[in-house]
């Protein structure tokens, strides 16, 4: 009798054991996932408002036609720790202006405007690295028709576009 309830009490015990590890382990991976996306969440959400504050500073510029500014604010912006690079697109998705001078009159592709909503997310840019892309859509105002037209044909005068560097995000 006192083996059969050894090895009883032993089995329990190593049951019991396995069960609270395996648990573990899946409120653990949950709870990752769940981490994880908070802070690409957050991170999103902190490069959507250093965009909305540039593109106050880009507007500006436009508004007072000081082109050299325009261009200064955004190669600085370039240059900035974890910002792989800033673009200023058309409608059409060429840009027109840009913190590294040969993405300048390039094309970008519809896929990495994705229409002419704000927004953020992860993606791989045009030459296949993983950025964190913000796209903001500058819309024409009244004092912007002056120089892009009537607000019913011309409804977005471009798209500010800014990758961050995923690689340090990830890690």
């Amino acid at each position: 009798m006192s083996w059969f309830g050894k090895s009883l009490n032993h089995k329990f015990t190593i049951a019991t054991i396995a069960g609270f590890l395996i648990s573990s382990v899946v409120f653990l991976v949950l709870f990752l996932g769940f981490y994880q996306n908070k802070l690409e969440q957050e991170k999103a959400q902190a490069a959507h408002d250093v965009n909305r504050l540039l593109q106050t500073s880009l507007e500006n510029a436009m508004l007072k036609r000081d082109i050299d500014g325009l261009i200064t604010i955004v190669r600085h912006l370039g240059e900035q720790e974890n910002v792989s690079a800033v673009m200023i697109v058309n409608p059409q998705g060429k840009v027109r202006f840009a913190s590294r001078p040969d993405l300048e009159g390039k094309i970008i592709g519809k896929e990495f405007i994705e229409g002419l909503e704000a927004h953020t997310r992860f993606m791989k840019d045009e030459t296949g690295r993983e950025v964190l892309r913000s796209v903001n859509p500058v819309h024409n105002k009244p004092p912007c028709q002056v120089c892009h037209g009537p607000l019913e044909k011309h409804p977005v005068n471009g798209i500010l576009l800014v990758d961050y560097d995923a690689t340090s995000m990830r890690h």
